[in-house]
């Protein structure tokens, strides 16, 4: 096959990788990309209550929304335990900044009785100023004493050690009977509000395949004239070396399992025995709320599993393949990429175990896994990158080895593996949220345990994530190559 057949058949690939992933993007994503999903915050701790819920009681409360619809509001109460049923009328009332009713609907207290909560979903959505402050009004039409529940206020929100206290402006506490107590309700109200991607994305589509066919016709233009473009560069060495890559990659996942009795079979077995030890823990003694969280478990452990594999298969890459650098010319990059490629492997082999216990859990498997690519592609990027740069350090600093057995073992506990990240706030939160791995383990739980598209911004994040570790590690590499020869 000619360069040029070559190359075209390589553009024709992303082409159709490309129309692909719009399509599928677009039909996938639904309102995720069209809409954002918003809500008044975390709910406070139930400290106090306002009162039985007698005849002509009234209690007020403004919010703020991030968002210009209303789509549903929780409200948390509780009904005491009566001989007898608990009941009566109350009018639950949305006003705009003005006074006027956006709202207006009048229900039964039995649904507030025992511990539980009254969920309402407005449909159609209730249009609200983005700016604007709205008020629930909730008034008490027939309750008799003795036999009518209570809501609850607080002015703290719960956290793993403990709890904390948030100061309210005086329009953010709780009305009752006209005056202010000294907390919040405890309810929330869910919104939506239109992103601009999803008003422009067949335009933001179509301007992508003209940079796409620009850059087609840029390549052609230079594979007729032999010109040494980066990709051309890259086309070449795959085409040239693609037969040692293969070997490389099978040399070292055989090697992996070397006189091993079950051989293979580990890539099943180990993150299913992980997944076991720590779902005993963190489920039994330790006591973990997180909803379905054997998926979510597992799910961490898969992916980290792969990234901890590839970075420590990559320290070596360069030094653990001297005889071969020494004596024959080839693309170094190639050994920290071949080993990235055979952890590949086994990380595919070890999606099964979690689709297993996704089918065991009962756990939905909707058209959204069609997005898991991006998100095994961004993984694979950021551990070949954080790969490239430990394969060029061993070769100056042999000690590489093993401070990054203990950065790894940090990285770990710094990424919600088993742990909820709602327990990690303050100045704790933003560096967890510097963490590369949190927001592609994050995209990967949305897809599979929501079942949904993540956010746009998500997708910005996991590629953000992904490209500039693997810009930064590949110019590290590409730097320090030429000298690798004086010091391994």
């Amino acid at each position: 096959m000619t360069e040029i057949r070559y190359v075209k058949k390589a553009l024709a690939i992303i082409w159709v990788l490309f129309f692909l992933s719009v399509v599928i993007l677009y039909l996938v994503g639904g309102e995720q990309l069209q809409y954002a999903f918003t809500n008044t915050g975390e709910v406070v701790r139930a400290t106090n209550d306002v009162g039985e819920l007698t005849t002509g009681k009234v209690i007020e409360q403004a919010f703020r929304l991030d968002g210009n619809e209303l789509q549903q509001l929780k409200l948390y109460g509780y009904g005491y335990d009566y001989d007898y049923p608990v009941g009566g009328i109350m009018e639950v009332s949305i006003l705009d900044e003005d006074g006027a009713a956006l709202y207006d609907e009048t229900m039964d207290m039995a649904l507030l009785s025992g511990e539980g909560e009254l969920v309402i979903n407005f449909d159609p959505l209730l249009e609200v100023g983005s700016d604007s402050l709205p008020k629930l009004r909730i008034t008490v039409i027939d309750g008799s004493q003795g036999s009518v529940p209570t809501l609850y206020y607080g002015s703290s929100i719960s956290l793993a050690r403990g709890e904390a206290q948030i100061r309210l402006q005086d329009e953010e506490k709780v009305s009752v009977d006209g005056v202010l107590q000294d907390g919040r309700l405890c309810f929330q109200v869910t919104g939506r509000r239109e992103i601009w991607l999803g008003s422009f994305y067949w335009a933001i589509a179509a301007a992508a395949a003209l940079l796409l066919a620009g850059f087609s016709m840029y390549t052609l233009r230079g594979a007729k004239r032999g010109s040494g473009q980066p990709f051309l560069k890259m086309l070449r060495s795959m085409k040239k070396y693609r037969f040692l890559i293969e070997q490389l990659v099978s040399r070292d996942f055989k090697t992996k399992y070397k006189r091993s009795a079950l051989g293979v079979l580990w890539s099943f077995l180990n993150p299913m025995l992980v997944m076991t030890v720590q779902y005993i823990v963190f489920s039994t003694i330790f006591r973990s709320d997180i909803e379905n969280f054997a998926v979510y478990l597992l799910t961490g452990i898969v992916c980290y599993n792969f990234f901890s594999e590839v970075t420590s298969l990559s320290v070596t890459a360069i030094v653990g393949n001297a005889s071969l650098i020494t004596k024959v010319y080839i693309p170094k990059v190639i050994y920290p990429v071949s080993r990235a490629l055979s952890s590949m492997i086994n990380f595919l082999l070890s999606l099964l175990p979690l689709l297993i216990v996704m089918l065991v859990t009962r756990t939905k498997i909707t058209p959204a896994v069609l997005l898991l690519p991006f998100a095994v592609a961004c993984l694979l990027a950021l551990s070949m990158g954080v790969g490239m740069v430990l394969s060029s350090a061993m070769v100056f600093f042999r000690d590489t080895q093993f401070l990054w057995n203990v950065l790894n073992m940090v990285w770990m506990y710094l990424t919600p593996i088993f742990y909820p990240e709602n327990i990690v706030t303050g100045w704790q939160s933003y560096i967890l949220k510097l963490n590369p791995l949190y927001h592609i383990i994050r995209f990967f739980r949305i897809v599979l345990l929501d079942g949904i598209s993540p956010e746009p911004k998500a997708y910005l994040l996991c590629f953000a994530m992904a490209a500039v570790p693997l810009a930064v590690g590949y110019c590290v590499f590409r730097k320090t190559e030429d000298r690798f020869v004086l010091h391994i």
